[in-house]
């Protein structure tokens, strides 16, 4: 399912909550987590870290900020100290679709206790049935400075898994892993060779963390289950790369860091990843005879439908396909620069229309005629 998709979920039944309220329409309500009965409260630790969790969890998890709860230790090493904060809250809304229910506050090993929380909504029925739970997330939490704080589990979990770093790369991976120098140095000279062509800022290390299975992907980012798992994710701010395809090579994940100071809407941004990295191993020249061939069998699909509607025929390819579309055209009209001004001028995808005309010249009311003409020429 596209996190899009999800997120709209979220969103829908958080809406629902909020206005059948007896506080009123458009009152948030805290946070108040239920508990199992393995979550023994008479424990004087248990109980400090359950406060420590209920008081993170009124704090507006989903936004980044220098949050009092979170380990000091983390917020030194990344700007996005959680590194699942952005797929596990993706809206503010989840804690309201999703109640959270503690299902064990533990100890494991000498230092952490884990709190597993499970993001469930009872008698869900309907549509939104089968998006049900949300997710079953682990959290550690521990002493800093004689103060309880909770503590990313990405670094605690792959502490002790090999690190190779081959170029601007440092690839994390388990022991189990047979790592490939061969493609690791393809991989690293494909970011110098983008760095150079689009003259990006050069950046520091890219952690690249590969892992065999997307619940294994999943599980390293502290989520035992959740209900969108991902082949393929990145933290830009972090400079980070997660891949559950088992192999050194995942170049659309790395353009999403290189291209970090150009951010732009969803279609733009996982277009210039597409074109230049490809999607799930696809390259993009696969893909656009792909595209183009679901453009002639759906005649009278406009370009603002595909911006509109990322999922298409069960997929978000063709809407990442038609994003790399648009950043070849820009690239053929002025080079790296026009893609970079694209990029940066197209942050807003309600006036990408207006963008276009600015950019690559395309008249607004021909824009649709235009994207799938220029399909049909890279398909050939």
């Amino acid at each position: 399912m596209d996190k899009r998709s999800l997120t709209k979920i979220t969103c829908a039944l958080a809406g629902a909550f909020i206005l059948n309220t007896e506080n009123g329409a458009g009152q948030e309500q805290s946070i108040a987590p239920s508990l199992t009965v393995r979550v023994d409260t008479t424990q004087l630790e248990v109980k400090q870290v359950l406060n420590l969790f209920e008081n993170y969890l009124n704090s507006r998890p989903d936004s980044l900020y220098d949050n009092p709860y979170w380990s000091k230790e983390d917020k030194s090493r990344h700007p996005d100290f959680y590194s699942a904060r952005a797929w596990i809250y993706s809206s503010k809304d989840i804690l309201y679709a999703f109640p959270p229910r503690i299902l064990s506050i533990e100890k494991e090993g000498e230092y952490y206790y884990a709190i597993r929380t499970l993001y469930y909504r009872e008698g869900l029925a309907g549509p939104y049935q089968g998006s049900n739970p949300w997710a079953v997330q682990r959290l550690y939490a521990g002493k800093e400075n004689g103060e309880w704080r909770l503590f990313d589990p990405l670094p605690i979990i792959t502490a002790k898994w090999p690190r190779t770093q081959v170029g601007r790369l440092v690839y994390i991976y388990n022991s189990e892993h047979s790592f490939d120098e061969k493609l690791a140095k393809e991989q690293a000279g494909f970011v110098d060779s983008i760095i150079s062509a689009f003259e990006l800022p050069k950046i520091e290390p890219v952690e690249f963390y590969i892992t065999s299975h997307k619940d294994e992907l999943a599980r390293i980012l502290g989520l035992d289950y959740t209900l969108g798992p991902s082949t393929g994710r990145s933290i830009s701010k972090n400079a980070q790369v997660f891949s559950a395809l088992g192999s050194e090579w995942y170049p659309h994940e790395i353009v999403h860091v290189l291209f970090r100071e150009y951010l732009s809407c969803y279609l733009l941004n996982e277009g210039i990843a597409t074109l230049l990295g490809g999607s799930v191993g696809i390259p993009f020249d696969s893909l656009v005879k792909d595209l183009a061939q679901y453009l002639k069998n759906n005649d009278t699909l406009t370009f603002r439908y595909m911006l509109e509607n990322p999922y298409q025929a069960g997929s978000t390819k063709y809407f990442y396909t038609s994003g790399a579309v648009i950043c070849k055209a820009a690239y053929e009209s002025g080079g790296a620069k026009a893609v970079k001004e694209l990029l940066l001028s197209g942050r807003n995808p309600d006036g990408l229309e207006s963008v276009l005309q600015q950019i690559l010249g395309w008249d607004k009311e021909k824009v649709t005629e235009l994207w799938k003409e220029k399909t049909l020429v890279y398909a050939r």
